[in-house]
């Protein structure tokens, strides 16, 4: 499951649909990305999110692009995921932190460092997801447990990142938590 995951994460990089992923392909997603979470061009908000999708567009890039032609392949993305499957979260490359940090900041709109259940409600709405109330406590909930945290802080997000990319079962919670990954689709 965790690789079907990652080949919908890898279709949705590829933003001009070329069969590859490059820098050219951030300006178009972060492009969707804005106007998919409702930010408006020109602000604080807009600004830490574009610098959060270059960073980590570049950083995956540098990490991935095995050639050095700068551009991702499908098979060089394969032989990324499979390291990934394998590799203990303590060995996460700094750039994935960094990018976690910087979407994090995204999704903490009052900026108090932990999501609370009224920004992941937001958040719901402005990817217009048609859940209940219900299901976001639910999945906060098990967001919680999942992690063994009282909150949802950014090391918890990091660590729920990488429970999405490394868990082998289906598991909605992360699919909901993770679904600005497919937003490209």
């Amino acid at each position: 499951m965790a690789v079907e995951r990652w080949n919908n994460f890898y279709k949705s990089m590829d933003a001009d649909n070329s069969g590859d992923f490059t820098e050219s392909d951030a300006d178009i997603s972060v492009k969707r990305f804005l106007k998919w979470m409702n930010i408006k061009e020109g602000t604080t908000e807009a600004k830490r999110a574009t610098d959060s999708y270059h960073d980590f567009w570049g950083g995956m890039i540098r990490a991935i692009d095995n050639n050095g032609d700068g551009k991702v392949t499908k098979p060089e993305f394969d032989s990324f995921v499979q390291n990934v499957l394998t590799m203990p979260k303590s060995e996460a490359p700094a750039w994935w932190k960094a990018a976690a940090n910087k979407l994090f900041s995204v999704v903490d709109t009052n900026g108090n460092g932990e999501l609370d259940f009224e920004e992941i409600k937001t958040y719901a709405q402005n990817i217009h997801m048609s859940v209940s109330e219900e299901t976001i406590r639910q999945t906060r909930d098990w967001a919680l447990k999942a992690t063994g945290k009282s909150k949802i802080d950014a090391e918890g997000f990091m660590d729920l990142i990488w429970l999405w990319s490394t868990k082998p079962e289906k598991s909605p919670e992360l699919d909901l938590i993770f679904a600005f990954w497919n937003h490209n689709q």
